[in-house]
């Protein structure tokens, strides 16, 4: 009786595992809307990491042109306490 039991139960395991697995075959189709809907949110996603690369990469070269400018301006306004100073002493 007990191993009538056991296989019942093991195929109603079975039976329920296929049942499932069937039913994650249908909602993975493609023509799904939900599989539709996880593409387009998926396509927008990746869209929008596209455009804020080309953003991080505008504001990359604009930072480095400050750095740059900002040396020149510290470089100027030496040079021009260098001058102040000689004309105090002169």
């Amino acid at each position: 009786m007990g191993d009538i039991i056991a296989l019942v139960t093991a195929a109603g395991v079975i039976v329920a595992l296929a049942l499932n697995l069937m039913n994650l075959r249908g909602k993975m189709h493609e023509n799904n809307p939900a599989m539709i809907e996880l593409r387009m949110n998926v396509k927008h996603i990746r869209e929008t990491v596209d455009k804020q690369d080309v953003i991080m990469a505008q504001l990359s070269g604009n930072v480095k042109e400050l750095n740059e400018r900002m040396v020149k301006v510290e470089m100027d306004v030496k040079a021009a306490h260098r001058r102040l100073d000689e004309q105090k002493k002169g």
